[in-house]
């Protein structure tokens, strides 16, 4: 597998309009010590069934015949796994359990991605410490509440200037994951939900849906992108990831219900599986929609046009 995107926590320090999760939220009191335990109740169980060894297959471009096998990479996301009650009960645990779990065995590269505003020099070589290879910051956009206009300007000269004083390099210019993957690293790449950008249309679901703020349509098909489920069923080759939201692992994020649960799955063959008949469920079933209805995630219909 090349890459999994493992939502590590609920707990998020806003509340934004846009997002496509609504349990991404501030959590207080009961709720916080709730959600933060259930993290650190679920991590290491996730990580002992993640795949055994996470590399993959890439074409040689000198040799089209010959494949080279490569270092696959994990993504820690929220929520924000940089809030006080997430980071060094839940993120910090988990980068090292997942880097001695594939230190002697082929090795593994791990994304943090943050909205960014929570990134000071001292959490920055924490991170480093740990063998973060590359902090991917989210929040360059005009959504994210207390970031808006004049905010986000200023945000988008202090964090890099930050991270290039730490030692990383800027990947952001960057187009393609080959380009980026043949990075050392440490790196840190910007981003946000701008229009210019392959997430600018915002997932039609979450409070991004309820607040009427995505603009996507049918044609837009955010599972074909990093962090969605792309190339799923081609997990041993290049291009291939799997979303895994708590416990549950879906072979995109954006379905209602997932088809599988780590504790109940012994390797990502079984994973594999299950996405299959989940596709030919999927297939079938747009086949029998045609001229009907169908149900975005946040159930709400629309007319369905000829598969």
């Amino acid at each position: 597998m090349e890459s999994i995107y493992y939502v590590l926590c609920w707990h998020c320090h806003r509340r934004c309009k846009h997002c496509y999760e609504e349990r991404f939220r501030p959590y207080v009191r009961d709720e916080l010590e709730s959600v933060v335990a259930e993290a650190k109740r679920n991590a290491p169980s996730i990580v002992a069934n993640l795949p055994e060894r996470m590399t993959y297959l890439e074409l040689d471009p000198q040799d089209p015949q010959r494949f080279l096998e490569k270092t696959g990479k994990i993504t820690l996301s929220g929520g924000d796994v940089l809030t006080e009650p997430v980071r060094e009960s839940v993120l910090y645990p988990t980068l090292e359990a997942i880097h001695d779990k594939y230190r002697d065995n082929g090795g593994i590269r791990v994304v943090v991605q943050t909205t960014g505003d929570l990134l000071t020099p001292a959490i920055i070589e924490e991170l480093l410490a740990r063998g973060v290879w590359n902090i991917s910051v989210s929040g360059l956009d005009d959504y994210h509440v207390g970031m808006e206009g004049e905010k986000k300007q200023a945000f988008a000269k202090r964090v890099p200037a930050m991270l290039l004083d730490a030692g990383l390099q800027d990947s952001t210019a960057l187009d393609t994951r080959s380009e980026r993957g043949n990075l050392e690293g440490p790196l840190f790449s910007m981003f946000g939900a701008t229009e210019d950008t392959w997430i600018g249309k915002l997932w039609p679901r979450g409070r991004a849906w309820q607040n009427n703020f995505s603009q996507a349509t049918l044609a837009d098909n955010f599972c074909d992108a990093w962090s969605g489920g792309l190339n799923f069923l081609n997990h041993q080759y290049a291009g291939s990831e799997v979303p895994c939201q708590g416990l549950t692992v879906k072979p995109f994020p954006e379905i209602r219900r997932g088809t599988g649960n780590v504790n109940a799955v012994s390797g990502p063959d079984q994973v594999i599986t299950r996405f299959r008949r989940a596709v030919r469920c999927i297939q079938v079933g747009i086949r029998k929609l045609q001229g009907a209805v169908c149900l975005l995630p946040g159930g709400h219909g629309h007319s369905c046009p000829s598969a």
